[in-house]
């Protein structure tokens, strides 16, 4: 199956950047409980937070973060290990 490629299509819906969840505070060993109705999303807010390189603001050097997940009693427990 072949998809059509379409341009200048306006992104919607809620913007990525969210501060929803604390991945930007966190220390490597810190972890988060989401709940059962958030553990979803926070999952996939996880993953791709270990997809993309972050900036580090005066040298502007790249660096990753790496999330883990574990499915627990009640929800998900996120974790950073890098």
């Amino acid at each position: 199956m072949a998809y059509k490629i379409d341009k200048g299509i306006p992104l919607c819906g809620p913007s990525s950047k969210s501060n929803k969840y604390p991945f930007d505070q966190m220390k490597v060993g810190d972890s988060f409980f989401a709940p059962h109705p958030e553990a979803k999303k926070a999952r996939q807010n996880a993953l791709a937070r270990n997809a993309g390189p972050y900036k580090k603001s005066p040298k502007h050097v790249d660096f990753q973060r790496h999330f883990v997940t574990r499915t627990v009693e009640g929800g998900m427990r996120i974790w950073r290990v890098k």
